[in-house]
């Protein structure tokens, strides 16, 4: 598996962090580790990177520590950014929408991939409309 370059100053930064706890704590080995723990878990998202499947219903994400389904009919709105897309579940922009919202980190080629999640939310919007219209 490849980290790429920020992978690597991720586990650079785990082993400076594990021997700054050991060397601040009186050369305590529980320290650095404790200290590299918490670095490994701060920078999950880097090590251990999202597998996603989507399919008619909804998507789902696995990560090395849950899997969590949602249907497409929670999502309102769809965002780019540059590495991919962000669900959005509000029709408006609000505070805590990042809380509720889910970004899909996509490979460079991926225009087919956005057009799929793009026809699912139009298909549900356009469901959703009907019935509350």
């Amino acid at each position: 598996r490849q980290l790429g370059e920020k992978g690597y100053y991720v586990i650079v930064f785990i082993v400076a962090s594990g021997a700054a706890g050991y060397f601040l704590f009186g050369g305590s080995p529980m320290w650095g580790a404790v200290a590299a723990g918490i670095s490994v878990i701060a920078f999950s998202s880097v090590l251990f990177p999202r597998r996603y499947a989507a399919d008619e219903e909804g998507i789902e994400v696995r990560t090395w520590y849950s899997r969590t389904r949602r249907k497409w009919s929670e999502f309102r709105r769809i965002e780019p950014f540059p590495h991919g897309v962000t669900l959005l579940t509000r029709a408006k922009e609000g505070r805590f929408e990042h809380l509720r919202s889910l970004d899909v980190f996509l490979p460079e080629d991926s225009e087919e991939i956005k057009a799929f999640i793009e026809d699912k939310l139009e298909g549900s919007l356009g469901g959703r409309e009907a019935e509350e219209g």
